[in-house]
């Protein structure tokens, strides 16, 4: 299993492709399975680690630019190919191991994370026996020419999202603070039904310079980057999740 290199896995707090990784991982050992996970030497896990860097390049700003992290965390896996019966790579940003998958004959299987465009599509269409597996059916249909071994919904660890019968006075936006998220519509769409919003989500560019100016800390409220029990505490108690 070869996790992007961005920060620990699972994460300390956000992110989501660190967490999925890590509930998959952990997932396979407890059904007998011999997994090596490739990520920083931080990571918790119950399969054996492999670590290329100590910390993510998320966390270390000496760690860049980040695609050779990536690239050096992925070679790791495939200098070892042949001790695998296969290698699944999360592809949290491009596909990068379609560069690889001519290279060793144990199958190279990638997960990705993001809607890609037509163009992004066509490039990877070099590689269309390469297998990757989508997230989601809408995001497969996007993937017309590429081979999609299966569609596979992200895992959720049930136990951190206690569910509370009576839902408490917000609405919730919880991701990462992009104009694609939709987290301007979702302010939008608060303050036309009168309702109060709660944002979380790590601080960045597009928070500070778009978003903040909408936070009031009465009707828009900024929770901050949430993880764990935190998390699983603002979703059982929201009247619903936007995600516009």
């Amino acid at each position: 299993m070869v996790a992007p290199v961005a920060q620990a896995v699972p994460p300390t707090k956000s992110g989501s492709v660190e967490t999925v990784t890590a509930l998959l991982t952990d997932g396979l050992v407890a059904r007998g399975h011999e997994v090596t996970l490739f990520a920083t030497s931080h990571s918790k896990t119950t399969a054996t680690l492999h670590a290329t860097q100590a910390r993510g390049y998320h966390e270390d700003p000496t760690l860049w630019p980040w695609e050779l992290c990536e690239l050096f965390n992925l070679a790791a896996a495939v200098e070892r190919a042949e001790s695998f019966d296969l290698i699944h790579y999360q592809a949290e940003y491009t596909p990068i191991a379609l560069a690889f998958s001519r290279l060793i004959s144990t199958p190279l299987l990638q997960t990705l994370h993001h809607a890609p465009s037509a163009t992004e599509v066509q490039l990877w269409s070099k590689y269309p026996e390469a297998p990757f597996v989508a997230v989601s059916n809408a995001q497969a249909a996007r993937m017309v020419g590429l081979r999609v071994a299966a569609t596979i919904h992200h895992a959720i660890d049930t136990d951190q999202l206690g569910f509370k019968a009576t839902a408490e006075d917000y609405l919730l936006f919880l991701g990462r603070f992009t104009e694609g998220k939709g987290v301007l519509q979702a302010i939008e769409v608060a303050s036309r039904t009168g309702q109060r919003l709660v944002l979380a989500g790590a601080e960045n560019d597009y928070y500070r310079e778009v978003v903040s100016p909408h936070i009031d800390g009465d009707n828009v409220v900024y929770a901050g980057e949430v993880g764990g029990a935190e998390k699983g505490a603002l979703l059982g108690g929201a009247r619903a999740l936007l995600y516009p």
